[in-house]
């Protein structure tokens, strides 16, 4: 087997600028998505480091341990459905996009990393031809069975060549939460522009790096997200591709996202950039996204937070209380390996039935059903998905409510609900 720590880069992944400072040190995790049952035989028990580090040329924001894309997303277990909010989300996305470019029922609608086709199924259902492109060979089964076209690769040069010879040019490319995974964007961002007529346009959501440090979603950090990124950093980048940026949208989706529309240098209609550019690049500036000490703030907001928190759990303990985690995603194993939680928790439930039953990686703590919740008694339930705290409290007041369960939030500040 290729081992799975492929490199430790030692140049920007954007500019390819040597002048890389390391900005954040989480605790080394197992890969945050591999989730298996006990007894099952995992491909490694290994941790890999998770270190952030700061180009202090274009300001780009990465991760420089990068770990085999193969033995990560040719057999993937995050399926785009289980993520709360995102089915909406891709509906309200469809719509605006269609109205918005006029695409017309015969326009082609390509999808890079089309998971298992929730968004395109979207399109699919307004009448526009669909194709995706997808590595994983489990999620590539779950697009056919919706019967949406899909390439099952990577995006490179062979599975762009299949696409324009069976399909011709997209009007419209779509990235979601995927051009962060690459370790050679530039290499991606090239084929996206191969991708392209001089009338297509690529929009493409990524987490933002502003709304990240901002709002402390530290736990965004793990190794399938190689970048976090900023229109600072991405609109040189891009030009570097061939590609111009003339348009971006702040979303609420996985804890604050970049949506970025972006076309080829020499496209057919030449677009002036929106105010929206100019509005965010000033926001990124003011929030001293271009600043070392913005990001060691970040740091020891993180650390202050890590220490509350089991200050607290230590104490729940103490008077023999269980304690229970709701939530078990990648962004979980991040969460509970830098906070040190094993140690605390006593198991996690999870509203994904594919997760129950599997430990948290690198643990062994076991993932159950939710309605477990109502069989017990005054137990702490420490919300590990806290950004969906108000879905999962209102999923659950009964059973809360009724049971006197204390409920422990542990970012982006620590709260302690006792009267739901």
């Amino acid at each position: 087997m290729t081992p799975l720590l492929l490199n430790r880069r030692d140049t920007c992944r954007l500019c390819d600028s040597a002048r890389m400072v390391r900005i954040l040190e989480l605790a080394p995790t197992p890969p945050a998505e591999w989730y298996f049952p006990p007894g099952a035989e995992t491909p490694t028990k290994e941790t890999f480091p998770l270190e952030l580090f700061f180009c202090q040329d274009c300001f780009h924001v990465q991760l420089i341990h990068v770990l085999d894309p193969v033995q990560l997303f040719t057999s993937y277990f995050y399926e785009s459905k289980t993520s709360p909010g995102l089915d909406q989300h891709f509906t309200e996305l469809a719509h605006y996009l269609i109205g918005f470019l006029a695409l017309k029922s015969n326009d082609l609608v390509v999808d890079i990393g089309s998971n298992d086709g929730l968004l395109l199924s979207k399109f699919d259902m307004e009448g526009l031809r669909v194709v995706g492109i997808e590595p994983s060979h489990n999620l590539a089964e779950k697009c056919r069975q919706k019967n949406i076209l899909v390439v099952n690769d990577f995006l490179s040069d062979q599975s762009v060549d299949v696409i324009i010879k069976n399909f011709g040019y997209p009007r419209l490319i779509t990235a979601n939460n995927v051009f962060a995974h690459n370790d050679d964007l530039f290499g991606m961002a090239k084929n996206v522009r191969k991708l392209m007529s001089e009338d297509s346009v690529f929009v493409f959501e990524v987490s933002s790096l502003l709304d990240m440090i901002s709002g402390k979603v530290f736990d965004w950090i793990y190794h399938e997200h190689l970048s976090y990124h900023s229109l600072t950093s991405l609109i040189p980048f891009l030009k570097s591709a061939g590609l111009v940026v003339w348009m971006v949208q702040n979303v609420d989706t996985k804890g604050g996202s970049l949506r970025v529309f972006a076309s080829r240098s020499d496209c057919v209609v030449p677009r002036d950039p929106f105010l929206s550019v100019a509005s965010q690049l000033q926001r990124e500036k003011a929030s001293g996204l271009q600043e070392f000490i913005t990001y060691a703030s970040f740091a020891d907001g993180i650390e202050r937070s890590r220490q509350e928190v089991r200050i607290q759990l230590s104490k729940a303990k103490e008077r023999g209380r269980k304690i229970i985690g709701y939530g078990a995603s990648a962004t979980t194993t991040t969460l509970i390996h830098h906070f040190g939680l094993i140690e605390f928790l006593d198991f996690l439930v999870d509203d994904n039935p594919v997760r129950w039953g599997c430990l948290v990686p690198g643990t062994s703590l076991e993932v159950k059903s939710p309605s477990i919740l109502a069989e017990l008694m005054e137990y702490d339930l420490l919300v590990t998905a806290w950004r969906y705290k108000n879905s999962i409290i209102s999923r659950n007041l009964n059973a809360l409510r009724s049971n006197k369960v204390r409920v422990i939030v542990p970012l982006p500040s620590l709260e302690v609900l006792t009267a739901l």
